[in-house]
């Protein structure tokens, strides 16, 4: 179709200026093929300029060693400063941009992985000096935007675990690598401790291939002698990746495969750091959402619906052969759900869509009812309901928009509807834990992931709020808001923190580092997301009245940081919380004297576990006994601020979560959680 003139009018009047190809964009920009925004000619002198990529990441820049830069353009359409300019998936921008009113956006000179690996710890948590948010100069990350794929990226494996052999170029099976010994040994380890968070059926743990057999003992090997896995972990990774990638290419890949692709996409190996800092677990469970495509397991409800109607129309009188395809398809469709599931839970907090479609993953068997908790298999099926009904409640409920400021009520009603679902859901998992006697740890850790997204959920109804209501020049505060004289986003991160605390009580209640050594890598970035957010709620408190927020979360986050240090692969999450902590914990001192100390967290002292075993040191309590407890130098009043009375306005302190949700308040322009 031909523009009209009209159009081609506006289009002139938009690019008033086109820039040269000899300097549309720096050489590091186009050595690497990415977007390159050129400083103007008014910014430094010449050896100073650098366009805003090379100035993010310190690069050099070859405008600092040329005048080539394009004369000041005319054109009237607001500039967005580099401070406004936050990396975001592509797939989020539209969306973002239908329902913000702020300030046009320009396109991100930087993925989200290159912002989220640059940031630090301090990055997580207010400064002192600025309780507000983040500085304003652009150069920092707001992590809020997508927490999840901040703390992953913050969390990867920096140093090797230990000294892995390189991949021999000679190995072309498991056999090559692995004694046939060692290799029924993994399959049992895999069968009993890692196939219970597949959700799948009990036959699914007997398939065999060659590739499977490969990714199960790939994964199992965290539990071989480090002097063993440090000559195979390499070697198998090579084999596994190799593997993989024929896979992918498969037209008509196995169920066995496929199951292989999921398992890929939820354990890394453990030890070979170089492999995990490559890795993207998100494209691994979007290629395998693409390959079960290919078996047309997206339509297997539908299928498995059809034959259960056919069933019922001949009054339950079927054919064995009939009997076997429902058997299979009702197996087919808890795949495809565990499938769609592992997509949906890896996308949480990255703002990438998962490509599967989960909403018809309710029901995987093509049944609306309670599975019986009698049996392994009904309990299983549970699980995969309620983990498919947890993901597919919080992925509506961060698709919620504020359009503006005139839909506040259906947006506060349709927030109100889905914390409603959340909580019925919470309901019904909190007790499974306690009354099924089948894999009841892994019904244990289903409760912490409904705390994690419940939390997430929360987040993201507070940032929607501060993307509308937030203005410079506003003289009522976003915060401020209210619904029925209800000042709901102030009970929205009172109930955060509520939710933060519980997935460290659940998480303890259970201290079984070797049964939580076989969850999904991702439930650690949840966990340490949660500390994250408690952290820098404590700091809005240090911040704001000088005080600490009440409670026992110190005590808690400290055994939560004590019990991943025991996992291997959860060791630079605990490093994360610990690194936070201290940052916390100087500010404390900071503020109140060098005299004031947490003993509980000193390195010379106790830690929680052997406080618990009875194990203190004579040091300890001669301390304790003359600095009068665990507070020195305040008294109860000083230091205990209630949750409850803060939230409601009591005791003076009605402004806590004004301070508490402004740390939220980065920038206007920022990306919309």
């Amino acid at each position: 179709m031909k523009r009209t003139a009209d159009d081609q009018s506006s289009q002139g009047q938009r690019n008033t200026y086109k820039r040269a190809k000899s300097i549309q964009a720096c050489a590091n920009c186009r050595k690497h093929k990415v977007r390159c925004d050129p400083p103007s000619r008014e910014e430094g002198t010449t050896s100073s300029r650098k366009c805003h990529r090379c100035k993010v990441l310190d690069l050099p820049c070859s405008f600092g060693d040329s005048d080539s830069l394009p004369p000041p353009s005319t054109s009237t359409q607001p500039t967005a400063s580099t401070s406004n300019i936050v990396s975001r998936p592509s797939s989020a921008s539209t969306s973002a941009s239908r329902s913000s009113p702020s300030h046009a956006q320009q396109p991100p000179s930087l993925p989200p992985v290159a912002f989220a690996r640059a940031l630090t710890p301090e990055s997580l948590l207010p400064k002192s000096e600025e309780p507000w948010g983040v500085p304003a100069d652009g150069s920092v990350f707001d992590w809020t935007a997508m927490p999840l794929l901040a703390i992953s990226e913050m969390t990867r494996p920096k140093a090797p675990t230990l000294r892995a052999t390189a991949p021999n170029v000679g190995d072309v099976s498991i056999e090559t690598v692995l004694t046939n010994e060692q290799i029924t040994y993994l399959l049992d380890i895999f069968q009993t401790q890692y196939s219970p968070w597949l959700h799948l059926p009990v036959a699914h743990d007997r398939l065999r291939s060659p590739f499977l057999d490969l990714v199960r003992c790939m994964v199992a090997s965290r539990h071989l002698d480090n002097t063993i896995r440090a000559s195979v972990v390499s070697r198998l990774e090579k084999l596994t990746e190799d593997a993989y990638l024929q896979q992918i290419f498969n037209a008509v890949p196995s169920e066995e495969s496929i199951q292989a692709l999921l398992i890929f996409s939820l354990w890394a190996p453990v030890g070979d750091f170089k492999r995990q800092d490559n890795r993207d677990n998100r494209l691994l469970a979007a290629s395998t959402v693409s390959v079960a495509e290919n078996l047309s397991m997206s339509q297997t409800y539908t299928f498995v619906a059809h034959l259960k109607a056919e069933a019922d129309n001949l009054g339950g009188n079927v054919s064995p052969e009939k009997k076997q395809a429902l058997n299979q398809a009702k197996d087919k469709a808890r795949l495809w759900a565990s499938i769609s599931s592992a997509e949906a839970l890896l996308c949480l907090g990255t703002e990438r869509k998962p490509t599967s479609v989960t909403a018809e993953a309710r029901t995987p068997d093509g049944a609306s009812y309670t599975p019986p908790l009698t049996s392994l298999e009904g309990a299983r099926l549970t699980r995969l309901l309620q983990l498919t009904r947890l993901l597919e409640l919080t992925q509506e409920a961060t698709n919620i928009r504020l359009e503006d400021a005139q839909s506040f009520d259906p947006f506060f009603k349709e927030t109100f509807t889905v914390l409603a679902r959340l909580t019925g859901l919470h309901r019904r998992m909190t007790p499974l834990p306690i009354i099924c006697p089948y894999e009841s740890f892994t019904f244990h850790i289903m409760v912490v992931y409904s705390h994690c997204c419940r939390l997430l959920v929360l987040l993201h109804f507070t940032r929607e709020l501060r993307r509308i209501y937030h203005r410079p020049d506003s003289d009522i505060p976003w915060y401020n808001i209210r619904h029925n004289g209800i000042p709901f986003a102030m009970e929205w991160f009172r109930e955060a923190t509520l939710s933060a605390e519980a997935v460290f009580n659940q998480l303890l209640s259970r201290p079984d580092p070797a049964a939580l050594a076989t969850a999904p890598d991702h439930l650690f970035t949840l966990i340490t997301f949660s500390a994250a957010i408690l952290l820098w709620g404590k700091t809005s408190v240090l911040s704001s009245h000088n005080n600490v927020l009440g409670g026992y979360s110190d005590t808690t986050l400290n055994m939560t940081v004590d019990l991943l240090r025991k996992i291997e692969n959860a060791r630079t999450h605990a490093d994360l919380i610990a690194e936070c902590q201290r940052i916390y914990y100087d500010r404390l001192k900071q503020q109140h004297g060098s005299d004031f100390a947490f003993r509980l967290y000193q390195k010379k002292k106790r830690s929680p576990f052997q406080i618990l075993r009875g194990e203190e040191s004579a040091e300890l309590a001669q301390d304790e006994r003359q600095s009068g407890g665990l507070w020195p130098n305040f008294s109860d009043n000083d230091l205990d601020l209630d949750l409850d009375g803060i939230a409601n306005g009591y005791s003076g302190y009605s402004d806590f979560w004004p301070t508490f949700l402004s740390n939220l308040n980065t920038h206007s322009d920022l990306i919309s959680g």
